[in-house]
């Protein structure tokens, strides 16, 4: 089964497979922490800086952690089991299990993966919006 993973510039899903539920799930329990990114591509407001904030994650976890972007407009049904929030949202998975889905670009990824694999808490007010830095 294809796994999509995360190419050198962090918006491009490698060879545009579709996901599907089945390499979802395979996805986020490929490594103990998975984080994606869900987008659409009309979002320019707020997309370079999530987009900024996850490759620099996967600089510092590039072999720990797996990372993805998702197109909400292509994989609508993917989306909803995170509360179908507003976009850009985050989702921090551990064990193949969200931990934390989070509205915003501007967010230290980073940081708040450390927090999750000290298996602490994370979410809003934690201290790592990257705009709090």
């Amino acid at each position: 089964m294809d796994i999509p993973t995360v190419a050198d510039d962090i918006h491009t899903t490698v060879s545009n497979l579709l996901w599907t539920n089945e390499n979802f799930e395979a996805f986020v329990r490929s490594k103990p922490i998975a984080v994606i990114h869900f987008d659409a591509t009309w979002d320019v407001a707020h997309r370079p800086a999530a987009q900024r904030q996850m490759r620099l994650a996967q600089l510092k976890f590039e072999t720990e952690v797996a990372f993805a972007e998702l197109d909400i407009d292509v994989e609508p049904e993917l989306f909803q089991p995170i509360g179908g929030l507003n976009i850009p949202a985050i989702g921090y998975y551990r064990n193949g299990i969200l931990v934390a889905a989070l509205i915003g670009g501007d967010q230290d990824v980073a940081g708040r993966i450390d927090r999750l694999k000290c298996n602490q808490k994370i979410g809003y007010g934690d201290g790592f919006d990257a705009s709090e830095s």
